[in-house]
């Protein structure tokens, strides 16, 4: 996980708020390279040393955000996994690098 992005979408003109997102940024490997098209347009693969040539087609926010966690290494969040066991007690850890 590279990052945590809080956005809001507002109206130009009355700053009515029109959509909130929480991103969830993670650096992943895809299991096949095909892309398809999404509600949100035209999805296409481009390498990240060629990211300035594609700006005016990107997401202003998406570029911003491609630039800092990938471009200019930031740090990644730290992630932490825990397996709980509920029992008739309560809960136990069975698994954690917490």
């Amino acid at each position: 996980m590279k990052g945590l992005v809080h956005e809001i979408l507002h109206n130009e003109s009355s700053d009515e708020r029109l959509e909130h997102f929480l991103l969830w940024i993670c650096q992943l490997r895809p299991s096949r390279f095909r892309v398809r098209e999404s509600a949100e347009g035209q999805l296409k693969w481009f390498a990240l040393k060629n990211i300035a040539k594609f700006k005016e087609e990107i997401i202003p926010s998406d570029f911003r955000m491609i630039r800092k966690f990938f471009l200019e290494k930031s740090a990644a969040i730290t992630f932490y996994k825990v397996k709980m066991i509920k029992i008739r007690t309560g809960y136990r850890i069975e698994e954690t690098d917490l």
